[in-house]
């Protein structure tokens, strides 16, 4: 059955299909593991979740006691963040330029979110933005796509082989594939989905994450002067893969996520 619509980011910008095809189970796994981070590690009670999407984080942020704030570019997501959460001050923003003069304990960019900067240029913006945007001693954690992991056999069986997938939407059955290709050139994972949403024309969707390399994010980290508190591939919360403070950490770094946690110096930095 052939697509006949182009658009550039329909799950993003559409909540509902968002929520049918992402479960609501991994993003309270991605909200306890922040908030154990930020209990952790953060000097205070502030946080900012930069592409907070529904807002489910947030929601569960909040109800464990901690000041969330948030922001997301798709109007859909913020417009659904803020029924999520309405104690949260939630706007339409882009991490490069946060849109706030407001300083926060810990930052949270999850999701691989951070990995819509494509360009040297563009990780070292957003990342001193983030610091800029850091109490003194602050917390910034990092969840995204690890790009070692298409360096193993598994990482490699996903490439150029279109899954399919059939889930519940509102509207009735949602069938949709997803084919993933690698642009070595720009160090980009290409995405392409065809949605086919009930009672609607099919969608064709190409999206792209830089690929960064769990080295390579913690030399980004050094330059925009961060301090790199801790790197890892498991537990991987965005899978769903979170038991509490007492999962295991593994630091082997070819599994499909990698998380980082980065501390604001409690000295100002010079650009």
């Amino acid at each position: 059955m052939p697509s006949t619509t182009f658009q550039k980011n329909l799950m993003h910008d559409r909540p509902e299909l968002y929520e049918a095809v992402i479960p609501e189970a991994n993003g309270s796994a991605l909200a306890c593991f922040a908030y154990d981070r930020v209990m952790l590690h953060a000097p205070g009670e502030r946080v900012l979740d930069v592409g907070c999407g529904l807002g489910r984080e947030l929601a569960v942020l909040r109800a464990k006691g901690l000041l969330a704030d948030g922001l997301d570019a798709s109007a859909a997501m913020v417009e659904a963040a803020r029924a999520a959460s309405p104690d949260s001050a939630i706007w339409q923003g882009l991490q490069a330029d946060l849109g706030t003069d407001e300083r926060y304990d810990a930052i949270l960019c999850l999701g691989s979110t951070f990995l819509y900067n494509h360009e040297v240029a563009d990780i070292q913006c957003t990342l001193t933005e983030f610091r800029e945007h850091l109490t003194p001693g602050g917390l910034l954690v990092l969840d995204m796509r690890n790009a070692a992991y298409f360096l193993t056999a598994d990482g490699q069986q996903l490439l150029g082989h279109e899954q399919w997938y059939d889930v519940d939407s509102p509207g009735g059955l949602l069938r949709y594939s997803a084919c993933f290709e690698i642009d070595v050139g720009r160090q980009l994972l290409d995405r392409y989905y065809h949605w086919y949403p009930p009672g609607e024309e099919p969608v064709v969707e190409h999206l792209q994450h830089r690929l960064l390399f769990p080295q390579e994010l913690a030399t980004h980290l050094k330059w925009a002067g961060l301090e790199l508190i801790d790197l890892f591939d498991e537990p991987a919360p965005a899978l769903g893969w979170y038991q509490g403070p007492g999962h295991l950490v593994s630091r082997e770094m070819t599994g499909r996520r990698m998380q980082a946690l980065a501390r604001c110096p409690l000295k100002a930095v010079t650009a």
